[in-house]
């Protein structure tokens, strides 16, 4: 592993680790964040039901009535997928699970509908955007390895090399 690699990883990793230890040990902050949401959400939600029939809005999900509990298990997904994209095991995968995870935290935690909020809550937007970017980067890290697909295409360009070069003969 490149000493990049090695230092990039953890780094990367320790923000939603922090974060994912902080919602397993405070999950009614998480919750208190999410009700706000919720709230702030619901006039929305009532004009686009409105306008929905009702069979599709019957298919919508919803959130869960234990929110705490949620709270919980989100923070240890996003604890395990941290600590396995730090140490290395499966960091594509990790990363991948990682900001799947990170995107809708970052956009209730931080809300930019009114000028206010914007101005309040612009900048760590766009940082936790950004780390969920490095993320999605992340998954596409093959350590320097060729993807499937170029070792195919290569496999494929050899064989019919092979079956060229026989056929002359």
């Amino acid at each position: 592993m490149s000493p990049l690699r090695m230092l990039a990883r953890p780094l990367l990793a320790a923000v939603f680790i922090r974060d994912a230890a902080h919602a397993l040990r405070h999950p009614d902050e998480h919750v208190a964040r999410l009700r706000r949401f919720e709230e702030a959400a619901e006039p929305t939600l009532e004009k686009v039901s409105a306008r929905v029939p009702d069979k599709v809005t019957d298919k919508l999900p919803s959130l869960p009535s234990n929110l705490r509990m949620l709270a919980r298990v989100h923070g240890g997904i996003m604890l395990a997928a941290g600590v396995c994209l730090a140490i290395g095991k499966a960091p594509r995968t990790s990363a991948a699970v990682l900001a799947a995870t990170a995107l809708p935290p970052a956009l209730v935690n931080h809300p930019v509908r009114t000028r206010a909020d914007r101005k309040e809550n612009l900048g760590e937007l766009m940082t936790r955007l950004g780390l969920i970017a490095g993320l999605f980067y992340a998954t596409q890290d093959r350590a320097g390895q060729p993807s499937l697909a170029w070792r195919f295409g290569s496999w494929r360009d050899d064989r019919r090399a092979a079956h060229a070069a026989e056929s002359a003969e």
